[in-house]
């Protein structure tokens, strides 16, 4: 089987974990005996075409010089389409090439795997045109901003199959859409790059300044409103354990500045560390040094919100205890007191009690991260998911 996988993110360069979840299915799928192509977008300094891993990589570009393609990545589209103009009048120019280099990948294709609702519009259309069966897969951020937009309607309901990262946002698509086929198959973790005994030498190499005898919180993500670090950022300024705990944040993303001016507002930039970006293969260090790890997302005020939060499904299976708030897909992975804690978004406070109760309490920590890295093996591993994946590819294809 051949399949042509389509998507707006995808890693530009080796070590790079921008839409890692893409390549870890095309990976896995590999694995599977299945026949990768994958489309994304050009980037300026990244490779045209390549082979990784056995799959075929093709990046098309969209607009010229290369260094105009301002789009996708950075902040993702979402973002990039609401703080610049600029992307706006990129987004015709970013559809009408996927469509017409995915006419031309996917002839040879047995179907279409299309990522997020551009290249699910580009996969339908195609797919038309070249009678292909298209599989779409929703990752919770369209459905939000576009909920009343008959674009998003459209694309879901043409297409012949659709996937969704959480019950969450399956929930949401069938508020706007009448689906006739439909499934709930996370993004998943590969359990032996992530588990509680890598090497962490890699991460106190790359991090010499981080205190060893602090405990440490670890965060990750794009610097972006949903993710709602200002409050995790607060929620240190309420700790006042002795050893105090270390906060460490990596991602990028428009509101880094705010986020350094915070924690100098609030006096506590001895205890927390921006990072510089980290590679895809040092991560699971960085999840297995940890203390514990905090997703403290949000609804912003688009009403975006986590469709699901890999990063917790990463330091579960590290065996690093996670505290998240009780907002979208995150409900999937986490159930409150036994694999981690759920807390009310925005409340900095309930965020402070739970890291504190989690330092406080080795034999907590030692069960709640046996029962995290128990929970990915059993439902989220990417060995398990790909196997889904594969099932509905062969429904299709009959």
């Amino acid at each position: 089987m051949r399949v042509c996988i389509l998507t707006t993110s995808f890693p530009l360069y080796e070590g790079i974990a921008v839409g890692i979840h893409v390549i870890e299915q095309a990976r896995h799928l590999v694995k599977l005996g299945v026949d990768v192509d994958v489309l994304a977008p050009h980037h300026q300094g990244a490779q045209r075409h390549e082979v990784i891993d056995g799959i075929q990589v093709r990046r098309f570009r969209y607009m010229w010089p290369e260094k105009w393609q301002t789009l996708c990545y950075g902040a993702g589209i979402p973002t990039n389409l609401k703080n610049s103009f600029g992307a706006k009048l990129q987004l015709p120019f970013l559809l009408s090439a996927l469509f017409l280099n995915t006419i031309k990948v996917a002839r040879k294709s047995d179907l279409i795997h299309a990522h997020w609702s551009l290249a699910g519009l580009a996969g339908v259309l195609a797919g038309k045109v070249l009678g292909k069966p298209v599989v779409l897969m929703m990752h919770g951020a369209e459905v939000y901003v576009l909920k009343g937009n008959p674009f998003i309607k459209f694309v879901l309901e043409q297409a012949d199959y659709v996937l969704c990262n959480s019950s969450f946002t399956l929930s949401k698509i069938l508020e706007i859409s009448d689906l006739q086929k439909y499934e709930v198959i996370s993004p998943g973790v590969d359990t032996d790059r992530f588990r509680p005994d890598v090497d962490v030498s890699v991460f106190y190499e790359r991090e010499p300044d981080i205190p060893k005898e602090r405990p440490l919180v670890f965060a990750l993500g794009k610097f972006i409103e949903r993710k709602g670090f200002s409050y995790l950022i607060e929620a240190m300024s309420l700790l006042n354990e002795d050893p105090q705990p270390f906060l460490m944040i990596g991602g990028r993303g428009p509101l880094k500045r705010k986020l350094r001016r915070q924690a100098q507002e609030l006096r506590i930039t001895d205890r927390v560390k921006f990072l510089d970006y980290i590679p895809d293969d040092c991560l699971p260090a960085y999840y297995a040094a940890a203390d514990v790890f905090v997703l403290p997302s949000i609804v912003d005020e688009e009403g975006d919100t986590e469709g699901l939060g890999v990063v917790l499904l990463e330091s579960m299976a590290c065996e690093t205890p996670c505290v998240a708030s009780s907002v979208g897909g995150i409900t999937d992975i986490l159930i409150d007191g036994v694999n981690g804690f759920l807390v009310e978004p925005g409340n900095p406070q309930q965020i402070a009690n739970r890291i504190s109760q989690i330092i406080a309490d080795r034999k907590m920590r030692e069960r709640m991260g046996n029962q995290g890295r128990l929970t990915v093996e059993k439902r989220f591993s990417w060995q398990v998911q790909a196997g889904k994946i594969l099932e509905v590819y062969k429904e299709l294809v009959g």
